[in-house]
């Protein structure tokens, strides 16, 4: 079985720790590498009131993109296509929190260090799963 297929038999707890250590990375990276303009672009999504479902997949691929690691943002909009179906029983769960959370995470990556940026992603992914767990 290739990585994608063992997720697929994994408990939905092994993705979400898949998720931390992704996310965070990418978190890390963003932070080190992002432009004025894509932390601009970033500020707009976290600003943006629409959809919170819309609004959650666009923030967190933003911080993929702007990762400047296509191979990590490749991999990881991979797996949540693939697991679209248990993502979206977070948004359900999820109040506004998640938006205060993903302003958190913006201001970590905006102003640093890396290591904080990584470890606000990290804890907002965790209460996600926290949410889902009930």
């Amino acid at each position: 079985i290739d990585a994608l297929g063992t997720l697929l038999v994994e408990p939905y707890t092994t993705f979400i720790e898949m998720r931390q250590v992704l996310h965070g990375q990418a978190a890390y990276w963003a932070c080190e590498r992002a432009t004025p303009e894509e932390l601009e672009r970033l500020e707009r999504i976290v600003s943006d009131e629409r959809n919170l479902n819309d609004a959650h997949r666009d923030f967190h691929q933003e911080v993929l993109l702007i990762s400047h690691n296509p191979i990590l943002a490749n991999i990881v909009m991979q797996l949540e296509e693939r697991f679209r179906d248990l993502r979206e029983l977070n948004f359900i769960l999820l109040p506004d929190k998640d938006r205060v959370e993903h302003l958190q995470v913006y201001e970590a990556i905006k102003n640093g260090p890396p290591s904080k940026a990584r470890q606000v992603m990290m804890k907002h992914v965790d209460y996600i799963w926290r949410k889902a767990k009930g």
